[in-house]
């Protein structure tokens, strides 16, 4: 049975996105053609060559008014008349709320033309370009047609009059028309979908379950053999709920739990052959984003965690102090992902002590604190390592807690 891969599924949602987006601007298109307008008036006084005609009440106020009035041959005629004058205003709510959509279309697919750039591969002399057909060239077609109907909507009379003024809304209200005329109708479902971020807490819990069994999988292929008993799987709130899990190979224990507060998982890592209880284990948090350049990460609690990380359906990032890292140029497949993280935090490297107790094996750095449990930490990249021999050939093996890179 093939596995179902969310990145795949990830694109065919975008390109349905795309395909209801080119059908918005093609709406808005039609409503520009024939927008709805207020109608409202003004009395004014102008020449009586330019009024076509006048009701009887600016009539009435021209013949009291004597100072429109001149003599003409003896006679006297109106060189002025009060007149009604018609407007028609084109920023009314419902318009000004038109362009506050197309505003955030535009915002939606700089983001969406972000991330493919992000995937198109470069070359590093040994791999393959992006070809034809590939999924982020025909996403970037797409996007590329779409930006090219953005820009004829934003050079319309209607964009430009209406975008003078503030197109700020705040909350939008469902008036008549946007309810009752078809096309205006569609535009505010759109923008309704656009703005709902209620599901989204279900949805990092989706991926949050997709990644733990991910995990379990690699863990497996890796050698690491289950050492919970009876781990059993709930369903609440319509969501797997993560059951606590030990791992074990000959070197390692790994515990696998939930970080609810985080929407993560947290991993613990023991290392078997260091018997310093205070250096041989690590605290690592891995929290989920839906985005895949990590643009909404939102992270509550990291107090307790020696390293954090989050992963996206694409790519890998290291989360610290200074912001998000990406670990990856270009995407890699969900397993790819996984072995990367599990790698990071169960590296063993046969190395020198004389020179990495000394220069960082990451940075290079010369920049090291060691605490009175042999722990090693760089202050320039923040990796943290330890030293340990190895029992077999009494070689120097160097076990990286953090590794950053």
């Amino acid at each position: 049975m093939m596995e179902t891969s969310l990145q795949e599924l990830s694109f065919k949602s975008d390109i349905s996105f795309f395909d209801e987006v080119s059908f918005i601007l093609s709406v808005i298109t039609s409503i520009i053609s024939h927008p709805h307008m207020l109608n409202k008036g003004e009395e004014i006084v102008i020449r009586s060559e330019l009024a076509p005609q006048i009701s009887p009440d600016m009539f009435q106020r021209t013949i009291r008014d004597s100072r429109l009035w001149t003599e003409d041959n003896l006679s006297m005629v109106p060189e002025n008349v009060y007149y009604y004058q018609q407007i028609d205003e084109l920023r009314i709510y419902e318009n000004i709320f038109i362009v506050n959509l197309i505003k955030k279309i535009d915002h939606e697919l700089t983001k969406y033309n972000d991330f493919y750039v992000s995937m198109i591969k470069c070359f590093n002399g040994d791999n393959e370009l992006s070809l034809k057909k590939d999924n982020q060239d025909i996403a970037l077609k797409k996007m590329s047609y779409l930006r090219r109907k953005l820009k004829h909507i934003k050079n319309t009379y209607f964009y430009k009059v209406i975008n003078k003024g503030s197109t700020k809304l705040g909350r939008v209200t469902p008036t008549n028309i946007l309810v009752k005329d078809k096309l205006y109708n569609y535009c505010y479902k759109f923008y309704r979908r656009l703005i709902t971020y209620d599901d989204r807490y279900k949805m990092l819990l989706d991926i949050r379950c997709y990644y733990y069994f991910k995990l379990i999988k690699i863990l497996n292929e890796l050698g690491f053999k289950l050492a919970t008993k009876n781990v059993k799987l709930e369903v609440v709130d319509d969501s797997i709920a993560i059951p606590r899990a030990s791992f074990k190979n000959k070197d390692f224990e790994l515990e696998l739990m939930s970080d609810d507060e985080n929407i993560g998982l947290a991993l613990e890592v023991r290392n078997l052959k260091l018997k310093n209880t205070f250096a041989n284990h690590s605290a690592n948090l891995l929290v989920f984003d839906d985005y895949s350049l990590f643009q909404e990460l939102k992270i509550s609690n990291i107090k307790g965690y020696d390293s954090v990380e989050a992963i996206s359906l694409f790519n890998l990032a290291v989360v610290d102090n200074n912001g998000i890292h990406p670990i990856y140029d270009g995407i890699k497949n969900e397993d790819e992902l996984i072995r990367g993280y599990l790698d990071s935090h169960i590296m063993v490297k046969t190395a020198s002590t004389d020179i990495y107790n000394h220069y960082c094996p990451c940075c290079r750095s010369s920049m090291l604190d060691i605490n009175e449990n042999g722990v090693i930490e760089c202050e320039d990249c923040k990796s943290k390592y330890v030293f340990y021999k190895n029992q077999e050939d009494s070689n120097d093996l160097l076990w990286f807690i953090k590794l950053r890179r």
